[in-house]
């Protein structure tokens, strides 16, 4: 009986090992989601696997350094400016960072300060031509990846021309019926790191049954996934939806189009990485596959209030899908 109760101890006392140690995400503590509020910080889901259900990610945390400076509870290794003791929580490497932030909000950064390429935290994600330092905001870990407004994970459908089967005596490829496929291939690539070729996962939905001609339906897209290490969540919380743009989740829109926004049809899906909050204006960073729109690396409003994207939904059912690891 002894040994059973020391197994048991030892095994409670192991999912409380992350509180007040990183999250996951390396952004935040692992706080009790009460504890967390009254610190003025903000609580999010899935980033301490190891801890109870009341115990959050806990982010963005206010903080004043000794001499009354005002400034962000992040780890002293992930601050981009002065990190100094104040009024954070947490273990003695949690301290205020003045005149800078934590760590970066995802792997992408929007263009470079010059334009001419995209800033990424390379060190994770990679670049295809060669990276240059000091045309990016983000710490000493982003920089600008010189192609073209093009990070490596973009891809333009256009370029995937071989057919993918034939239906009805027509050819079906990525090119000319493949943006939801292109997408996915985008999103599966900085979520997994894994590189596919987008035309290998169209037959794949293809020989499975879940395409008929008649573009790529959710089931499908998640179907895919699914046999690559991914997990799509479906939705129209648009709150939702920007909380995992700034946690580094790629996200699939199925979008119309529309008079503002001149995306090439109805039924279209673009990708979504990156978030940015500017006043109060909440912007995502849009990749078109389809290179033709212009809408590559390209900043748009978010809320259909703001006049953004949001307008081009399509449907009365969920249209976002946001992606993490399966």
């Amino acid at each position: 009986m002894l040994k059973f109760i020391i197994i048991l101890l030892t095994i409670i006392s192991a999912s409380f090992e992350n509180i007040n140690g990183p999250c996951d995400s390396k952004r935040g503590i692992c706080l009790d989601s009460g504890q967390c509020k009254s610190v003025g910080g903000t609580a999010y889901f899935d980033n301490c696997p190891n801890d109870l259900s009341n115990v959050k990610c806990c982010e963005n945390i206010p903080c004043k350094s000794d001499d009354g400076r005002n400034g962000t509870c992040a780890f002293s290794t992930e601050c981009n400016g002065e990190s100094v003791s104040g009024n954070c929580p947490g273990e003695s490497d949690f301290k205020c960072c003045i005149g800078g932030s934590g760590p970066a909000v995802d792997l992408f950064f929007g263009p470079c300060i010059a334009g001419g390429g995209s800033c990424i935290k390379f060190q994770t994600i990679g670049c295809d031509t060669y990276v240059q330092n000091s045309l990016c905001p983000g710490g000493k870990h982003v920089g600008c990846c010189v192609a073209g407004n093009r990070p490596i994970f973009y891809i333009n459908l256009l370029e995937h021309t071989k057919p993918a089967c034939i239906i009805g005596g027509k050819y079906k490829s990525v090119a000319n019926s493949g943006s939801g496929i292109a997408c996915l291939a985008m999103a599966i690539f900085v979520t997994t790191r894994e590189k596919l070729d987008p035309t290998d996962l169209f037959k794949e939905a293809y020989k499975n049954g879940k395409y008929s001609g008649n573009g790529f339906t959710h089931e499908a897209i998640s179907f895919v996934g699914k046999n690559h290490g991914v997990k799509i969540n479906w939705t129209d919380d648009i709150e939702a939806v920007f909380d995992e743009l700034l946690h580094g989740k790629g996200v699939i829109f199925n979008i119309g189009s529309n008079k503002k926004y001149k995306f090439k049809r109805g039924g279209q899906y673009i990708f979504l990485k990156g978030a940015k909050l500017d006043h109060g204006l909440k912007q995502v960073f849009v990749f078109d596959p389809d290179i033709k729109n212009n809408y590559v690396n390209v900043l748009f409003p978010l809320k259909s209030s703001d006049g953004g994207i949001e307008v081009a939904k399509i449907g009365l059912n969920a249209d976002f899908g946001y992606v993490y690891k399966n």
